[in-house]
């Protein structure tokens, strides 16, 4: 919102509030509108494309929003406004019009606070400098997620391919535990005939028992 103000008549404005944004220009359109304004709701254009709304329900009540604001939120606005003056009013709306000891503005102190308000919880000015800075971390946050889940999958790649060596070295050190067991099995069968002393053993008694036999067989010929 830029502007707003709140009349007793069309030619009588109690209070009124403007923002940087509202130019004399643009402040004096509104004020012929409202003196113009026939109707209950009424909508209009300004010169720069702003909107002018004006509601006229006991006392007169007009603003004005940004051309980028909907015409439906300007209305609640009007109707905000207009709740929070007569809260403020503490007297009913319909007496105003027989007060005799109001002047022009009168009411600008006051209900200063209650515009600021209205003005800050509608409040829809977003410069464009700002956009486009929103817009440009928006995109340099994507490309930094984009950048993290690639290097996130080479990652799980790299993992994958790790997994799959790991699984294979594993199958590989139990085939080789097996062979050498049988190896080792094969060699000490090898070995009881070569050097062992089992095989020396067997070598020594059995030798003895057939010379002791060629003996016995020698003395009974």
């Amino acid at each position: 919102m830029k502007y707003a103000l709140i009349a007793k008549d069309p030619d009588f404005v109690i209070c009124e509030y403007a923002t940087p944004q509202a130019d004399p220009e643009l402040i004096s359109q509104v004020k012929d509108v409202v003196k113009k304004s026939q109707l209950t709701l009424e909508r209009k254009k300004a010169k720069n494309g702003d909107t002018i709304c004006v509601k006229n329900d006991i006392i007169i009540i007009a603003c004005v929003a940004s051309s980028d604001t909907k015409e439906e939120k300007a209305m609640t606005f009007l109707e905000e406004l207009k709740d929070s003056f007569a809260a403020f009013y503490k007297v009913s709306l319909d007496k105003i019009h027989q007060q005799k000891n109001l002047k022009p503005n009168i009411l600008d102190g006051p209900f200063r606070k209650n515009f600021e308000k209205l003005f800050s919880k509608f409040d829809t000015g977003i410069k464009m400098g700002m956009l486009n800075k929103a817009k440009a971390k928006t995109h340099q946050l994507k490309s930094e997620v984009q950048k993290t889940i690639v290097k996130q999958i080479m990652v799980n790649n790299e993992t994958s391919k790790f997994v799959d060596t790991s699984y294979l070295l594993n199958e590989e050190a139990k085939t080789f535990e097996k062979k050498s067991a049988e190896l080792e099995t094969v060699t000490r069968n090898r070995n009881w005939w070569c050097c062992s002393c089992s095989c020396i053993s067997t070598f020594v008694i059995g030798g003895g028992a057939v010379l002791g036999l060629i003996i016995v067989l020698t003395l009974i010929i």
